[in-house]
């Protein structure tokens, strides 16, 4: 590994000896912590960020569930940690954001009753069908992780 970060240094992000074919693009000078693994077949390119983008290293704590349910106002899990705290009723909802692969989102229900959480619009969890939400029960604690665009999987606590 620490051969590999060398070259990755050395050659500015185009270390074509363990990366491949595969060459990553710095359009940043300012180099961070942080290490992308990019599949070679998009090497180069960047996904858009949005509003709705996951900001995974921060978290949200004391969050309400929309009460009612519904995934047209559910309250967006934007975080890549989310404590709900206020879940009254057996059914009121939360959603995830727009999938992109590789990222991961964490939910704890704190609340009294069981929730739901959505997909986005259009998309699914654990091939449920699309729109379909995944229950959360109290007390209960889930991962969710995106392979491919549109497609949430979850694991859910004992």
């Amino acid at each position: 590994m620490i051969k590999f970060l060398k070259q990755l240094f050395i050659n500015r992000g185009t270390c074509s000896k363990f990366l491949g074919r595969a060459r990553t693009r710095d359009t940043n000078p300012v180099y961070t912590s942080t290490i992308l693994a990019v599949n070679p077949g998009e090497a180069g390119t960047t996904k858009a960020q949005t509003q709705n983008s996951i900001i995974n290293d921060t978290v949200l704590a004391g969050l309400t569930a929309h009460a009612g349910g519904g995934q047209g106002s559910a309250v967006l899990l934007k975080s890549g940690m989310n404590e709900v705290t206020v879940c009254a009723t057996g059914g009121d909802s939360t959603i995830l954001p727009p999938s992109v692969a590789g990222a991961d989102i964490y939910v704890a229900n704190k609340g009294a009753a069981s929730m739901n959480v959505f997909p986005a619009t259009g998309e699914q969890i654990n091939k449920a069908g699309a729109n379909t939400a995944f229950a959360v029960g109290i007390g209960k604690n889930a991962i969710f992780f995106c392979v491919a665009v549109g497609n949430w999987y979850a694991i859910l606590s004992a």
